[in-house]
Parts: structure tokens; C-alpha cells; sequence
């Protein structure tokens, strides 16, 4: 029979029935069938799985449906919760994810009281839809989205507007339509100023042409049409000037946008999120940030109160402390992990869960790392926010 060996194929082991010596011996065969692929056989499984999963969930929500009717309290939402609890499993949960409204304050210390072992924390999409919000309110960036917004509805408003911005663009590339900034979906406003820049120099020249083609009397000067688009060649020249203002950091609100990221961020982070990403080689790798001297505190802080001194050990929460130090600074067993954050033998593996079950250190520090690394309060919508 083929000798079948194990094969990179990026950085991935190749399925056995995918190695070209065992096809070549089932084509010998001629057998009546094909064995499946990992990716028929993985395809097969998440369907079933997710689909399994997906019709329990169905099942626990289904039963919670008569609490819609119910107060909308702390205390309620708290018995809720364990209930859906409950039903899942108690052992199957490790953490909570919630906003920070006040009912949700407050049903959190009834949680905490009922469950302590559950890890509650703030729900990162909740806390960067918030920052967000403060960020329009900002004075300075309220004017900008202010102009996007008139200037997409100037153009959009009129068939013969679009024509002669399609006309303007039709021997060059094809244009990006122009998008009216939404009031629910942030994102939205954000792609309306990316289209209004992408056809700015387009724009602009619709408008000079618009202006010269006028003619430029009393009588002319009193119609409707004319003083709209002189209001928004104004407009439209403001909006560029305060563009490039913020592009070059000259009239950009720093401070302001700095202490309502810093205070958002103060809700939402916890020293799990600290610890999580010291001890997840390729978040290190793909992106470098600064552990300060603050996080790092809480993270002594949180150590300590997880691991409190006993009888035997008094310096326990100390030690797992500095091991885990050595791990962020690269010191000691892992000093030889490189200064490029290409961790030795991480390419073996795509879970740094499982890369830290193989790695030389105390229980303590691996199961610790493999609990941080477990937690993933960062859903889908807070990865698009």
C-alpha cells in the first residue's frame, strides 16, 4: 500500500484520503466510491452540530417567551437569565455578556450573588456603539457629517444631477453611488463620507459647471435652483476645508475624542482581556499595543484576588504574577520565543489554547492562560463595529 505521510499544506496537516499517493492507489482500485475529503467531512459536521445547537437554543428561548410579559426589572431579568441558565446548563456557561443599562446594573449584583463563579462582563459592541454616539456629538465632526449629509441629498434628490455625475465619471472609472446617512446604522454614516470622497473631485465640478452655466442675473439669481446649488458649492468648499483640517490634526478635537474613548473603555475592559491578550502569541503578532503600567496593576490585582494566599503558599499570587510578566516581557522559559513575536512552535498550531497545553510552565499559569483564552466577549457585530 502508498506509503501516506503527513504533509504541510499551509501550515495545515493534509487529510490522508488528500495525499496524491493514496489517490492514485484508489484510482488502481477503481473502487465504486470516493472516500470524503476533510472538508465534505468538516462541512457535514459544523452543519450538524450548528444545526443541533441551534434547535436546543430554540427549544430554551421558546420556553422563556412568557417572560416578554413580565416587568422589566433587575429582578426579573436576573431570574431570566438562570433560568435560560438552567436549561443550558449551569456548567456549560463561564461568562455573561451584558450592557450597561441600569436595570442590567443592577440584575449584574444579583447574578453575582446568585452565580459567583460566572465571569459577567460588559458587552464590547454595547460599549463601542456608545463611544460612537459621544463621537458624533462632538461639535466639529457634527458640521462635517452635517455637509456629507446635504450634499448627498442635494445630488440624490435630482435624476439630472446623478446623470451629469455618471456623465462626469463615465470616461474615467465607474462611480460609486451616493448613500444618505442612515439615523439606527453608524456604519452607515461613515460610508456616506468615504462615497462623497471617493466622488469629490466629481462633485465639485458639477457644481462649478452648474454655477457658470448660470446666468448670472437679478431675475436668475432669485430662483430657487441657483441659490441652492451656490449654497452647496459653499457647503461642499467648507466640508473639504474641514476634511483636510482633520486630516492634518489642526482643528481635530483630541481631547474630547481621547476621554470618551477612555471612558467607554473603562467600562468595557477587564484584566481577563489584559491577560487574553498577553498570552495569545498571534493577537501579539498581528497586533502590537502596549501593555501600561495600569493594566498590568489590575491584572496583579485580579491575580491576587483569584489566588489568595493559604497555609502553605503565601506567595502564590505572587509567583503566578511574575510568571505571567515573564510571558508579556519574554523573560526566562519564554525568552527564547523571539523579539518579532513569531512565538516558537505557534505555527504548529491555530488555537493558542492548545499551543499553551504543550508549553514548559506551573498548572497555574497554563490553566490560567487557557481560561483567559477561553473568553471571547467580542462578538461578530463588536469585530464589524
Amino acid at each position: 500500500m502508498a506509503k501516506c505521510p503527513k504533509l504541510p499544506r499551509e501550515k495545515y496537516e493534509l487529510y490522508k484520503v488528500e495525499n496524491p499517493a493514496f489517490r492514485r492507489f484508489l484510482n488502481f482500485l477503481r473502487l465504486p466510491y470516493t472516500p470524503p475529503g476533510h472538508k465534505a467531512i468538516a462541512t457535514t459536521l459544523l452543519d450538524s452540530v450548528y444545526g443541533q445547537t441551534k434547535r436546543d437554543m430554540k427549544a430554551v428561548l421558546e420556553k422563556a417567551r412568557r417572560q416578554i410579559a413580565l416587568r422589566y426589572n433587575a429582578k426579573n431579568l436576573a431570574k431570566g437569565i438562570l433560568e435560560v441558565a438552567k436549561d443550558v446548563g449551569k456548567l456549560s456557561i463561564t461568562t455573561i455578556c451584558l450592557d450597561n443599562a441600569s436595570n442590567i446594573k443592577a440584575a449584574q449584583g444579583l447574578l453575582t450573588r446568585a452565580v459567583p463563579n460566572y465571569l459577567i462582563l460588559e458587552c464590547a459592541s454595547y460599549i463601542v456603539n456608545l463611544y460612537v454616539a459621544n463621537f458624533f456629538k462632538i461639535g466639529d465632526f457634527r458640521v462635517i457629517f452635517n455637509a456629507v449629509k446635504n450634499v448627498s441629498k442635494f445630488f440624490r434628490r435630482s435624476s439630472l444631477l446623478i446623470g451629469m455625475l455618471d456623465e462626469a465619471t463615465r470616461p474615467q472609472v465607474r462611480r460609486k453611488a451616493l448613500q444618505l446617512l442612515g439615523n439606527t446604522r453608524w456604519q452607515g454614516k461613515f460610508n456616506s463620507v468615504d462615497l462623497v470622497l471617493e466622488n469629490r473631485d466629481w462633485i465639485l465640478s458639477v457644481v462649478q459647471n452648474l454655477i457658470a452655466a448660470s446666468i448670472m442675473t437679478q431675475q436668475t439669481q432669485k430662483q430657487r435652483f441657483y441659490k441652492v446649488v451656490a449654497i452647496v458649492s459653499d457647503l461642499y468648499a467648507s466640508f473639504i476645508y474641514l476634511l483636510t483640517s482633520v486630516t492634518l490634526h489642526t482643528t481635530l478635537p483630541r481631547e474630547d475624542v481621547q476621554n470618551t474613548l477612555r471612558n467607554r473603555f473603562q467600562q468595557v475592559h477587564h484584566p481577563l482581556g489584559t491577560i487574553s491578550y498577553i498570552c495569545d502569541p498571534l493577537a501579539r503578532r498581528e497586533l502590537p499595543v502596549a501593555v501600561t503600567d495600569k493594566m498590568q496593576m489590575e491584572v496583579g490585582e485580579y491575580i491576587a484576588q483569584q489566588y489568595p494566599p493559604t497555609q502553605g503558599n503565601t506567595r502564590h499570587a505572587a509567583a503566578l504574577y511574575k510568571e505571567l510578566m515573564d510571558v508579556l516581557h519574554r523573560r526566562g522559559a519564554f525568552e527564547k520565543c523571539g523579539t518579532d513575536l513569531s512565538w516558537q512552535s505557534f505555527e504548529d498550531y491555530t488555537d493558542p489554547a492548545e499551543w499553551w497545553r504543550i508549553q514548559r510552565c506551573t498548572d497555574e499559569l497554563k490553566e490560567l492562560a487557557i481560561y483567559a483564552l477561553s473568553i471571547n466577549p467580542i462578538t461578530r457585530a463588536a469585530k464589524r463595529n
